[in-house]
């Protein structure tokens, strides 16, 4: 059992079921439209807000794809470059997963 300072990992769902996969598609999705009209914006301001909300949403859609269960913008695409399940714990996701009713 491991500590992640708010949790213990065994707490952590082992794969995101259908809900928690169409949610973080629909973040995904969203953030990957905000990032297109951030990049309309001129000046470097908006090119870091293209950049920042671009990670954001593929993240959550490799999250969505792969059932990674914990924080999409640390773990997901690490996880899948590596072959291995990187864990990082995600209060976050957990506490949205949960107050919308998503949590398995």
């Amino acid at each position: 059992m491991s500590l992640l300072g708010c949790c213990h990992i065994d707490e952590f769902p082992a794969r995101l079921n259908d809900q928690q996969r169409s949610a973080r598609t629909a973040v995904g999705i969203t953030a990957l439209g905000v990032a297109v009209l951030a990049r309309r914006c001129s000046g470097g301001s908006g090119a870091l807000g293209a950049a920042c909300a671009g990670w954001f949403g593929v993240s959550h859609l490799v999250a969505a794809r792969a059932r990674y269960p914990e924080c999409p913008e640390l773990g997901a695409i690490a996880s899948v470059l590596s072959r291995r399940e990187v864990q990082v714990g995600c209060v976050p996701c957990r506490i949205a997963d949960r107050g919308l009713g998503l949590a398995g």
